[in-house]
């Protein structure tokens, strides 16, 4: 809520105009380090892709998840994927899998897949339950890694494979990038 919040105008008031009091109540009860259903988070990125649309809701996850990149509690995350596989795409992709497993719980699981070629790599989504197989949440993904492009200064594009996410809950996020 708080990056929701930190949006210009019409923005801001389109995302918090498109989620439910309820659904903000519950997530300002909970303290930082306490967590919330997957349902709630769900829902929080299908009230931003319906408040935003897709367009606006990938941009918007973009910068969320850029911010996040220096937040204390994913920072050594990504400095440590930096140090040991350099200043690339590859390195911060690599280590998604393990920021999910950091604030995700019962989410399916997320595999780096490498291709091969120096400039592109996947990201699978593998297991995802049912309940959380919504665009909102695909949209999330896409914009995170565009943001990891951006945190190591590469120009690239995240081409989304989802045919099978909502009855098996997988998906393929090919993340390219200019060398």
């Amino acid at each position: 809520m708080r990056c929701v919040k930190r949006v210009g105008e019409p923005l801001r008031s389109a995302l918090l105009a498109a989620i439910p009091d309820a659904l903000r109540l519950e997530i300002r009860e909970v303290g930082p380090l306490d967590w919330l259903p997957a349902r709630v988070f769900v829902e929080l990125c299908e009230a931003i892709r319906i408040g935003a649309g897709p367009n606006g809701a990938r941009a918007f996850w973009r910068q969320s998840l850029r911010d996040a990149i220096r937040h204390p509690f994913i920072q050594p995350l990504a400095h440590g994927a930096l140090f040991l596989w350099g200043k690339t795409p590859t390195a911060l992709v690599r280590r998604t899998p393990q920021a999910w497993q950091l604030v995700s719980r019962h989410c399916g699981a997320l595999k780096a897949i490498e291709s091969g070629e120096p400039s592109a790599i996947t990201l699978r989504v593998e297991g995802l339950p049912a309940p959380c197989r919504k665009q909102g949440l695909l949209l999330m993904w896409e914009g995170g890694l565009l943001a990891q492009l951006d945190a190591v200064e590469h120009e690239g594009a995240v081409d989304t494979h989802a045919e099978q996410f909502s009855a098996l809950g997988s998906a393929d996020f090919i993340v390219g990038w200019k060398p």
